[in-house]
């Protein structure tokens, strides 16, 4: 069950990585069901900030054949060990973005970077020194540099 807040902060939150993975993968379907002709499908670019993020990089290792690049702001960064990295490369990953405005977010990142390399994945980091929490101002600058990079010779996408 998903936790659906009303009122000018709402927000929604998943209690765990399969509840954002069922409603992902079933938005997905009607999408690619509803526009077949018009897609190139299994080139798509999940992005997600903070729990976004965090889940959707437990979940994606198993979506690489869709998701074969990700964009993850303010989230995500320690959730890829060389298993994973692994997984996610074996399974047709390419690229992992992380966006950052905190410090430890860019510290995770950097980590996971390396991580990522040694499963022969690009990825790369982008921080906003100070800019904090959020997916706005700074963050947003290094959002829109990294989708470029993450997007750079992706079949169906142009920059």
């Amino acid at each position: 069950m998903i936790n659906r807040q009303i009122g000018p902060d709402a927000g929604f939150y998943y209690p765990d990585h399969f509840a954002l993975e069922k409603e992902v993968l079933a938005t997905l379907a009607s999408f690619e069901a509803a526009y077949a002709e018009h897609i190139l499908a299994g080139n798509y670019v999940y992005a997600g900030y903070s729990q976004g993020a965090t889940m959707g990089a437990l979940m994606l290792p198993a979506h690489a054949d869709r998701f074969k690049r990700i964009l993850l702001v303010e989230g995500g960064f320690d959730e890829w060990p060389l298993a994973s990295a692994r997984r996610f490369a074996e399974s047709g990953g390419e690229r992992v973005a992380f966006v950052c405005g905190l410090a430890v977010c860019n510290k995770g990142a950097e980590r996971s970077k390396h991580i990522l390399g040694q499963a022969h994945l690009l990825a790369l980091s982008k921080h906003a020194p100070g800019a904090g929490h959020t997916y706005q101002g700074a963050v947003a600058e290094r959002v829109q540099e990294a989708f470029v990079w993450l997007v750079d010779g992706y079949p169906g996408w142009q920059n």
